[in-house]
């Protein structure tokens, strides 16, 4: 089972990052019969750290951090905690430059496997709604103090609307966009569109939560507003942090973000 994630870690390596672990036959020294072999996973991780792409894996602590800026402090809602440039900000807390692609490898490079974004099921109509799944990754802000790292939960950023508290919970989910042909090429549609961490559902999230609110604003009621109070000044740099969730761990439970959907009555 390992050998076959491992291969399709690679595959999607060279999809998303040319040259992240592709090699010119060429170049490849010949194998020496008393050398120790080469674990692929670490050397991707390897060639993902030295590139100059605003992603960071940490195997070590199990995380992967993302460059990113404030993008928006005050405003009446919000569909994104994190997009790409030139896409989202006007619906985003925070903005990156880095890819998503190489995001979702990074995740991949530390053991987890994405689900699905949502998805309507054609069979029923009109067409039911099926929520994302994937492995729990939870979010951060870390910003420095005196020079000193300290990590803020996501949610502490997020208001919901109803409640005029901040928002419950702090997992997303791993869903890991998906991969669509445009003009005879594969792309990551997370790419394209800035579907980096989602509030609400794009169906091309790379991380999301799994509740059944999509973009259309009588889904999601405009639930979703910034904490103008905790978010610094626009154009601040930070570094976001996604940390897998350990399996049965309790100090890390919290209210679930789908045990109540925040925009079931939210007219």
């Amino acid at each position: 089972m390992r050998w076959k994630w491992i291969t399709g870690v690679l595959v999607f390596a060279m999809v998303a990052s040319p040259g992240v672990v592709a090699q010119d036959d060429a170049q490849t020294p010949e194998a020496q019969p008393d050398a120790a072999p080469i674990d692929p996973v670490a050397q991707a991780i390897k060639k993902v750290n030295e590139e100059d792409n605003g992603v960071s894996i940490d195997a070590e602590n199990k995380h992967v951090d993302v460059v990113a800026s404030v993008s928006l402090r005050r405003g009446d809602f919000l569909e994104m905690f994190v997009c790409t440039r030139d896409t989202r900000e006007h619906e985003s807390i925070l903005v990156t430059d880095a890819t998503p692609s190489t995001m979702h490898l990074g995740l991949l490079l530390l053991g987890l496997e994405p689900g699905k974004p949502l998805s309507y099921d054609m069979k029923f109509d009109p067409p039911k709604l099926v929520p994302a799944t994937g492995p729990k990754v939870d979010v951060y802000i870390v910003i420095k103090v005196d020079q000193i790292e300290r990590e803020i939960p996501a949610n502490r950023w997020v208001m919901d609307t109803k409640t005029e508290k901040m928002k419950k919970g702090n997992t997303w989910i791993f869903a890991g966009s998906q991969f669509a042909e445009f003009q005879g090429k594969q792309i990551y549609q997370a790419d394209v569109n800035g579907s980096a961490i989602s509030l609400v559902n794009f169906g091309d999230d790379l991380l999301t939560l799994p509740h059944t609110m999509t973009d259309a604003n009588q889904s999601h009621g405009k639930v979703w507003a910034p904490r103008t109070d905790a978010i610094p000044e626009v154009g601040t740099e930070v570094i976001v942090r996604l940390k897998p969730r350990k399996p049965k761990d309790p100090e890390q439970d919290e209210p679930a973000d789908d045990a109540q959907d925040p925009a079931q009555d939210a007219e």
